[in-house]
């Protein structure tokens, strides 16, 4: 029986080591790369049917980061919760007549989190909504999941 335990032990360390370098990535330029992707995946939905593109607004994007870390880091819940604040800080800063925001956590690409929003209908509404401008922002928690958080906006 011993010796099967240090086996199961350096797996154990393997595997908490690849959480650690996926949050550790996700700091440097896949962060930047993700976002741009599910912008680009959005958009690419919003053209095929026949709406206009969203112009990503990096106010926007900073705002939705904010909220995802907080989801992140236990601040607040899973939830859009703040988000008349959120929204009241995007028109003193850049203006708007119209928001949405869409969460999601755990998946590890844009195309895993696109897909989903996609097909639920909500967050679908809000991606084929009347909107002009789009954030997009996201944050690793200590275990290496993601959150995500997208806020549109009319202007």
């Amino acid at each position: 029986m011993k010796n099967a335990v240090a086996p199961l032990t350096l797996l154990l360390l393997m595997l908490t080591a690849g959480l650690q370098s996926i949050a550790q990535e996700l700091t440097k330029e896949s962060e930047a790369k993700i976002v741009e992707e599910i912008v680009v995946l959005v958009n690419k939905h919003r053209a095929e049917i026949g709406l206009d593109t969203l112009t990503i607004v990096p106010l926007v994007c900073e705002i939705s980061k904010e909220h995802s870390k907080n989801m992140a880091k236990g601040k607040v819940g899973f939830s859009h919760d703040g988000f008349e604040s959120r929204a009241k800080r995007i028109i003193k800063e850049f203006g708007g007549s119209g928001f949405a925001e869409n969460i999601a956590y755990g998946q590890s690409t844009a195309q895993q989190v696109t897909e989903g929003w996609l097909k639920s209908p909500g967050h679908k509404a809000n991606i084929e909504g009347d909107f002009t401008h789009i954030g997009v922002g996201l944050y690793a928690d200590k275990k290496g999941v993601i959150y995500y958080t997208q806020i549109f906006v009319k202007k």
